[in-house]
């Protein structure tokens, strides 16, 4: 039997499929080199711009050429393209850039999915805003009204019923444009950006933002971590988008780490704010106004709001100068139609206030020629007539507590201030406000009715013992007295100004101190005014220090005429009782005043009248004092022709001088105590009482040679 032959058939066939896949590569090839060769992109310009309308609902303008790089991911050159805004927005075109590269990724496109690999953007001009509907420009699709696409090329269908094809960008940079993000109401802030890059793995991916700007001629460099962009084209979508940015401008750091529930609406706010500003004034391009000199200011916070974006609240709050330090919890809540709220817990263990001023000191406002300003009308009053803030009373509830470790200001320190502020719509009450001033504690309450016509204001003000000698340093007086000052005061006014309100004063103050000492040069001094209108001012102007037995005053005051019920001082030198009264509103005196000297056991008295005005006093004798005391009429009319008849008054011989019993009803007036039963009855303070002379002419024999050797 013959061998059959062995069987080719499969390889033939095998061959041939080979033969013939190599055929249609080499004809594919040939193919898509033919395509590349002839394609014009050009000619699809109405294609794409349907499609971004029907992605976006926004027309797209394609004033250049297109240009088209294939491979497995092509990319489109685009130049002179517009972007249109929806309507109601303040211009046409939302972005305009010189040339527009888009790499494309090719298998997102089976299904319908344009994926932006990567997307450059060349001088753009970009308009982010929100306008008066609350509408944003970068919401896409529903949010935005589209506009009427170019017609299609001849023979070119839209699909039925077809779902706009999904948009999503991997990765944008942007070289040398522009970006203008403007508010609702107007306010538009611009930066100029010589790059910023953005990149995410998908649309729903986190974001990673880096920016080098500049911002009114100051660079500014940013870098930021963010939640997804799909959630920027969502207004109603919540859940945490978190947020991590540095900044760095003029050499300061800016630092934000949180979550943002609501970021197109910039609502629910959970963020960490750290700030560090080596010089403040450097900041000032930045601002657009000049900003103080001052130095190494660092900063630390957090900042929440509530869901319904009416409270705001900054909690940890920690800010450091070398000035001063603060700290504390402030929290502003603005509802509907109602008034703002506002509420503070803050403490501070340091205030310079005079450091701060003086660091202070070398800013201007923004556009001042450096010309000192026109002096300010001169008031011919000296309390101010400076119009008082009530105005920003009346919408605001407020309340507010702080406390001060240490205050300084005026060259003094001021320890353990606090004070509790409420405000409910212009009605303010400060209880307590308590301070250790130097010397002593001060207490207050004060009271405010912003509603009334006019204003009112009361003041309640307690010091129980002030320490004089330290008072009169913290004041930059002189130490030349010594004893504890007691001081009180119950007052209320109305007006829109300091003198409005003394002009209507009600109430009474009192000042009084005891068991002290004074410098007797410096205390004819201060009374060179009243003694230099008498022949004893020499008396007065001894060297050493006097014995200071009582110093006593009350002034009451009803609708602004005050009256002097006690006005009492007793040095072992010199003493004085007063009466009379003054008028705030006017600013004038009617004052009676009597200063004595003692000499040998004698008491030499020269009544004096004070008149004129708060700004400019004036003194003279009170004549119709000869006519006082048990002095004889033949020394009276002696010491008349001797002294040109200044009204000089000389008293009988004592042996006991102003104070001890003299001194107990204008101290208890003082202090609103209950006065003593010898009290007078006319309410004005009795002559000190003195012993009754031996010989009223004796005594005034003793005298006249002591005077008129």
């Amino acid at each position: 039997m013959a061998s059959r032959p062995p069987r080719r058939r499969p390889r033939r066939v095998l061959r041939i499929i080979v033969l013939v896949v190599c055929a249609i590569l080499v004809l594919g090839v040939a193919g898509i080199a033919a395509f590349v060769a002839t394609f014009n992109p050009n000619s699809y310009k109405p294609q794409i711009i349907a499609a971004v309308q029907a992605a976006t609902g926004r027309q797209l303008a394609l004033n250049g050429s297109i240009g088209l790089t294939l491979g497995l991911e092509p990319t489109l050159k685009v130049s002179d393209v517009a972007f249109s805004n929806p309507p109601g927005f303040s211009r046409p075109q939302m972005v305009t850039l010189q040339r527009l590269d888009v790499r494309l990724a090719l298998l997102p496109l089976i299904s319908r999915r344009v994926q932006i690999d990567r997307l450059v953007l060349v001088k753009p001009d970009i308009l982010l805003e929100t306008n008066a509907q609350r509408q944003m420009n970068w919401q896409f699709g529903a949010a935005a009204a589209p506009t009427p696409a170019p017609p299609m090329p001849a023979g070119a269908q839209p699909a039925a019923n077809t779902a706009p094809p999904q948009l999503s960008l991997s990765s944008l940079r942007i070289e040398d444009g522009t970006l203008s993000m403007r508010a609702a109401d107007g306010t538009t802030t611009t930066l100029a950006l010589k790059s910023l890059d953005a990149e995410a793995s998908s649309r729903d991916a986190p974001l990673h933002l880096t920016v080098d700007a500049t911002y009114n001629g100051a660079p500014v460099t940013l870098t930021a971590d963010t939640g997804p962009l799909s959630r920027l084209e969502d207004p109603t979508g919540t859940g945490p988008w978190p947020l991590k940015l540095a900044a760095t401008a003029a050499g300061a750091t800016l630092g934000v780490d949180g979550i943002i529930a609501q970021p197109t609406q910039g609502r629910g706010l959970a963020l960490a704010i750290t700030a560090d500003v080596p010089d403040l004034a450097a900041l000032g391009a930045l601002a657009g106004t000049t900003l103080p000199p001052l130095k190494t200011i660092a900063a630390q916070l957090k900042l929440a709001d509530s869901d319904d974006r009416q409270t705001f609240t900054v909690s940890d709050l920690k800010l450091t100068l070398p000035q001063l330090d603060l700290a504390g919890t402030v929290s502003f809540t603005q509802g509907e139609g109602a008034s703002p709220t506002m509420k503070a817990n803050l403490s501070s263990q340091r205030i310079d206030l005079d450091a701060l001023n003086a660091a202070m000191a070398g800013s201007k406002p923004a556009g001042s020629s450096g010309a000192a300003p026109a002096p300010a009308a001169r008031s011919r009053y000296v309390i101010p007539e400076t119009k008082l803030p009530f105005e920003a009373l009346r919408p605001l509830t407020a309340d507010a507590t702080v406390s001060i470790a240490d205050l300084k200001t005026g060259d003094t320190d001021y320890k353990g201030l606090t004070l509790h502020a409420v405000d409910q719509k212009g009605q303010l009450t400060v209880d307590p406000f308590g301070v250790d001033a130097p010397g002593g504690h001060i207490d207050a309450k004060v009271t405010v009715d912003a509603n009334a016509t006019p204003p009112s204001v009361t003041l309640n003000l307690r010091a129980p013992s002030l320490a004089l000698q330290t008072l009169l340093k913290a004041l930059h007086k002189p130490g030349f007295a010594s004893g504890n000052m007691e001081i009180r005061a119950d007052l209320k006014g109305a007006g829109d100004s300091p003198h409005a309100i003394a002009a209507t004063l009600d109430g009474a103050i009192g000042v009084a101190v005891v068991k002290g000492q004074i410098d007797s040069q410096v205390l004819g001094g201060l009374m060179a005014g009243i003694l230099q209108q008498t022949q004893i001012a020499n008396l007065a102007n001894k060297a050493g220090m006097s014995a200071l037995t009582c110093f006593a005053l009350r002034l009451d005051a009803s609708s602004g005429e005050g009256t002097v019920r006690a006005l009492m001082l007793d040095t072992s030198t010199l003493g004085m009782t007063g009466t009379g009264g003054m008028n705030f509103g006017s600013e004038t005196l009617a004052l009676h005043l009597k200063p004595t000297v003692g000499v040998a056991g004698t008491t030499i008295a020269a009544p004096v009248i004070v008149d004129g005005t708060f700004a400019d006093p004036s003194t003279k004798p009170d004549a119709a004092g000869l006519v006082t005391g048990n002095v004889g009429t033949a020394a009276k009319l002696a010491l008349g022709a001797s002294t040109g008849g200044l009204g000089l008054i000389i008293g009988s011989a004592v042996e006991q001088k102003l104070g001890g019993d003299a001194c107990a009803e204008p101290l208890a007036l003082a202090r609103f105590s209950q006065a003593p039963a010898a009290s007078s009855s006319s309410g004005t303070t009795a002559a000190p009482s003195q012993a009754k002379p031996k010989s009223p002419l004796s005594g005034a024999a003793s005298t006249l040679k002591k005077l008129f050797p």
